[in-house]
């Protein structure tokens, strides 16, 4: 009966342990990347910890943008993409992150994390719901509009 018992309790910690660490390990790194439907302009979002690194084009050394995320609600971690905005610009937009680093050739590429409001403080995201732009939950890994055909790639 005692022999049992350690065995049963040998097992639970195992059980206990192994989930800890299968936890702990998926939830330490996630890489996405999202490419347009009608250009060949991409980006690649690189969470690690409370670090997410927004590359623009090739993951390089150039053109990115380094945040923190320590204060961002996971499950409403939009990601909001406008591919060709009225600038001509690559646009990206992670609220409530905060800024660490800037790298990004600014005629090509812009970065915010805040939206526009409008005159009684609504967030202005209707442009990233139309003409292929889009808003990316980093969360649910879904994409809205439904009907767009933004090339996603989760690692």
């Amino acid at each position: 009966m005692v022999k049992n018992n350690v065995n049963k309790r040998r097992t639970v910690q195992f059980h206990v342990a192994f989930i800890f660490i299968m936890t702990f390990l998926s939830c330490k790194s996630r890489e996405v990347t999202l490419c347009s439907p009608i250009s060949n302009k991409c980006i690649s979002i690189i969470d690690h910890d409370n670090i997410r690194h927004i590359y623009y084009g090739q993951m390089s050394s150039e053109n990115y943008v380094k945040l923190d995320i320590s204060q961002v609600d996971l499950e409403a971690d939009g990601i909001f993409i406008c591919w060709n905005s009225e600038s001509n610009k690559l646009e990206v937009v992670n609220p409530k992150t905060r800024i660490m680093e800037v790298k990004l050739d600014t005629t090509s590429y812009q970065f915010s994390n805040i939206h526009n409001v409008d005159k009684i403080g609504i967030p202005k995201v209707l442009k990233f719901h139309q003409n292929g732009n889009i808003e990316f939950n980093m969360w649910t890994k879904s994409i809205f509009p439904l009907d767009t055909n933004v090339k996603i790639s989760v690692n």
